[in-house]
């Protein structure tokens, strides 16, 4: 499972490689708000459940997503979740903002 974390401001550059990942991949494979949560679906029990399944964790970074709570919740789940070995987290810079400094390496 691929996880796509990022905030909803960012979504015309994301959206297009969140598309070619579900061409490739499978929409079924990749976790992203569009199609994986529905309207009635509860937010944090669709994010939990991505999250719990994930492989890849693709961190679209930008000023929009450091200054959403929940993009953050999203990326520090997967942060730790990484440094258990259970997932790697790919994190992405789509402006010039600076990387927070846990994940500059």
């Amino acid at each position: 499972m691929i996880f796509i974390s990022h905030n909803h401001k960012d979504k015309p550059i994301v959206e297009p490689i969140a598309l070619k990942l579900s061409e490739i991949f499978g929409q079924d494979k990749v976790f992203y708000d569009s199609w994986s949560m529905q309207p009635g679906d509860g937010i944090i029990d669709k994010m939990s459940e991505g999250l719990g399944e994930t492989e890849y964790f693709f961190f679209f970074v930008s000023g929009n997503s450091l200054s959403s709570k929940m993009v953050s919740l999203e990326w520090q789940n997967a942060l730790l979740k990484a440094s258990k070995g259970k997932c790697k987290l790919v994190p992405i810079r789509l402006d010039s903002i600076e990387m927070p400094p846990i994940l500059s390496t």
